[in-house]
């Protein structure tokens, strides 16, 4: 079995898979002077801590924790963080997901949409075709203009603007997929969500991608500011916390 990898990042100034250009430019300026990211959970994200990052008991971070990026990503996919007593890795993948679906929750309406130069057709089979054309309406409400051509085929003449998504056809086959295999999805609103964790994942960055210094405290520093930064969309955890009591009884100081 091969060893797992330590990958460093030297310099702010080396690309990456580029999470900071999935950014804004004013969201980016503000990261060049992130050292460190204050924290200020409140009793309901501290039982979140403790519920979903599996942190319990004496793990649960204090009221005030300073949360500091530290350099380096194992295999290219986890992130190291510290809050001064304990270790923080951070699946970069599921944290930039959370960022994303966030974001998306607040931005995402029928007006922040671009008509397309020249529309799209895609081709479609007969199922995939009948559902699109019943819930062209709800693929409305988040951006798309889809029209019947005739045949199995759907005319693209719009769609959302969404950073890190250039081509919406595999974004649009998956949804309808996924109407197509399930019967849970009753209203607008569930569609909609379903949607939006399914261009998150589309969107992030992905394991294996490099980030450098900078790209990663402005991910840990965009975490924070989400609503729920110990879970992605799909409910699994972004980071787990080791304490320095954990780690030393790991390492058998106590």
């Amino acid at each position: 079995m091969p060893q797992p990898q330590l990958q460093f990042a030297h310099s702010d100034s080396e690309s990456s898979a580029g999470y900071i250009a999935a950014t804004s430019a004013s969201e980016a300026n503000a990261a060049d002077n992130a050292a460190a990211v204050i924290v200020d959970p409140g009793p309901e994200v501290v039982d979140a801590w403790r519920s979903e990052a599996g942190v319990a008991g004496d793990n649960r971070p204090s009221e005030k924790t300073e949360v500091h990026c530290l350099e380096g990503q194992l295999d290219r996919t986890y992130l190291f963080a510290t809050d001064g007593d304990g270790l923080i890795l951070i699946d970069q993948h599921a944290a930039h997901e959370r960022v994303i679906f966030d974001r998306l929750m607040q931005t995402l309406r029928p007006d922040n949409s671009q008509l397309l130069v020249i529309p799209e057709t895609m081709e479609l089979n007969y199922r995939q075709y009948k559902m699109a054309s019943e819930k062209i309406p709800v693929f409305k409400s988040l951006g798309y203009d889809l029209e019947p051509f005739g045949g199995k085929t759907i005319v693209i003449r719009a769609v959302p603007v969404i950073r890190g998504i250039s081509d919406h056809k595999p974004l649009l086959l998956d949804l309808i997929e996924q109407l197509l295999a399930t019967e849970r999805f009753n209203n607008p609103k569930e569609i909609q969500e379903a949607f939006l964790i399914t261009m998150s994942c589309r969107a992030a960055v992905k394991a294996g991608d490099r980030l450098a210094n900078l790209e990663k405290e402005q991910l840990l520093s965009d975490l924070w500011k989400t609503r729920n930064p110990y879970t992605c969309p799909h409910g699994r955890p972004t980071m787990i916390r080791l304490s320095r009591d954990e780690l030393d009884r790991r390492f058998r100081r106590k």
